[in-house]
């Protein structure tokens, strides 16, 4: 039953109150801290993520679901309790343990009328939450609270920051509200219309990913903490050396072979990369782009469309692969099968996931992750620590040092990606010394060494010794 709270206080369409645009050269406060009353005691602790996306196939739609699925189990990893709350597949259990991870799913009978995936119907999903997470979240701060453990909350963009809200005002009604630390993370620029960012800050930590989203947050009245994303430990081990091999044999003295997986959208530019494929083209020597994009709503298959309508203009190919294995050695013997030769675009429509992923990654001569605008870059960094060689955008990635671990692009001009793999091919020490350097930057984002940035950030890390005081 949805709470007096949340009867009183429904999602709102448009936001209450929009604080004005920051005056030039002003920087506001850091984002206050929620600290509890009471300490417990060391690693009496329970996190509880919330997030529309998660590791479903349903849920599954960006960035977010790898983000929150890492998260969750490298809080785990130590045997600290950890809830996962996302919209959920309406056909798998409301509640399962995977990975140490307690999963709740959500909005199931909304989801069981809207099979397209997470963000079908989204509307109704947010108000449920609103409605009826924050009374469940009490209850379990409550039980969390008899048994000596803090509830630490953490929600993820802005399907979550109403949530979020509600139950900060559900827990100050119960006088529960110092025995919780809640915090909310800006992913994306997504939504900020809707957010009142002025209530936010008041019921939780703002947190953000990069220095560009901190910058951007500067515009809405609020100065977030800065806690970047991380990768799991299992892309820094060796690499799959067969596979990418495999792979590099496809295209070895004949083509530039490029690599690009992202959400079909005009920000992640894949004009651009398309632009650069024939260019090269047409510059007498061929390329080919190994495209992964993610096409789960409406808007995404739209650009889909539109980026088979521009390749066709470009006198390109495009080659739907789909079906092969899921092996190392499957990804370069599919690829091998469906190459039409010449400049082209081959799609890998399927999910191109672990081993394979890191396969592809490091068996391409580039990895584009061009977007005009990126909040923080998981794929340049997935690729740089699966030995990529990866060109970048000039927004979110703080970890990438251009000609040192990778290349980053200023323009929006394909021409920029053809001189950087220029200059890359005149000396080709400069490519192997950047995949050194790109994959010992990756080991400073392991999610073990990120977790402990968060504590701290939260106020929840271990405290620095005294200082020595001479006697």
């Amino acid at each position: 039953m949805p709470t007096k709270l949340a009867a009183r206080r429904p999602l709102p369409k448009r936001p209450l109150t929009l604080p004005g645009t920051v005056p030039p050269g002003h920087v506001p406060a850091p984002a206050p801290r929620h600290c509890s009353a009471v300490e417990p005691e060391a690693g009496l602790l329970r996190f509880v993520l919330l997030s529309f996306e998660g590791p479903d196939r349903y849920a599954s739609a960006g960035g977010l679901a790898v983000r929150v699925a890492n998260l969750a189990r490298a809080l785990a990893s130590d045997g600290t309790p950890v809830d996962l709350h996302f919209v959920g597949d309406p056909d798998l259990p409301h509640v399962e343990e995977r990975d140490g991870v307690r999963l709740r799913r959500w909005c199931q009978a909304i989801s069981a009328g809207a099979r397209e995936g997470v963000y079908e119907a989204e509307e109704r999903k947010i108000e449920e939450l609103c409605t009826r997470w924050p009374a469940h979240i009490a209850d379990l701060v409550a039980t969390d609270l008899r048994a000596g453990r803090q509830t630490v909350v953490l929600a993820e963009d802005w399907h979550a920051a109403w949530p979020l809200i509600a139950l900060h005002d559900e827990l100050e009604r119960r006088q529960l509200r110092d025995h919780a630390v809640l915090a909310w993370t800006a992913n994306n620029r997504f939504g900020f219309d809707r957010i009142d960012f002025a209530r936010l800050a008041t019921a939780a930590t703002i947190l953000t990913i990069s220095r560009a989203m901190k910058h951007l947050l500067w515009q809405h009245g609020v100065n977030p903490l800065v806690v970047p994303n991380g990768i799991p430990d299992d892309l820094l081990a060796d690499p799959p050396v067969l596979g990418r091999s495999a792979l590099e044999q496809v295209f070895v003295g004949r083509r530039v072979s490029l690599a690009k997986v992202g959400r079909s959208d005009p920000d992640k530019r894949w004009h651009m990369a398309l632009d650069a494929v024939a260019h090269q083209r047409d510059r007498h020597q061929d390329a080919v782009l190994l495209a992964r994009g993610w096409n789960g709503s409406a808007a995404a298959r739209g650009h889909h469309d539109a980026l088979r309508a521009h390749a066709e203009h470009l006198g390109l190919p495009w080659v739907h692969l789909t079906g092969i294995g899921p092996a190392q050695r499957d990804l370069a013997a599919g690829v091998r099968a469906a190459d039409p030769g010449g400049s082209a675009i081959i799609e890998l429509a399927f999910p191109v996931e672990g081993d394979q992923l890191r396969a592809l990654y490091g068996g391409v001569d580039a990895v584009l992750a061009n977007s005009g605008f990126e909040p923080f870059g998981l794929v340049g960094l997935e690729a740089m620590a699966s030995r990529g060689l990866v060109i970048t955008g000039a927004t979110g990635e703080d970890y990438l040092i251009p000609f040192h671990n990778g290349l980053a692009l200023d323009t929006d001009d394909a021409c920029e990606i053809i001189a950087h793999l220029d200059w890359l091919r005149a000396d080709p020490e400069r490519t192997r010394a950047m995949r050194a350097a790109a994959v010992e930057t990756a080991r400073r984002y392991r999610w073990a060494d990120i977790t402990d940035r968060l504590l701290r950030a939260l106020g929840l890390g271990v405290q620095p010794p005294a200082p020595h005081r001479p006697s």
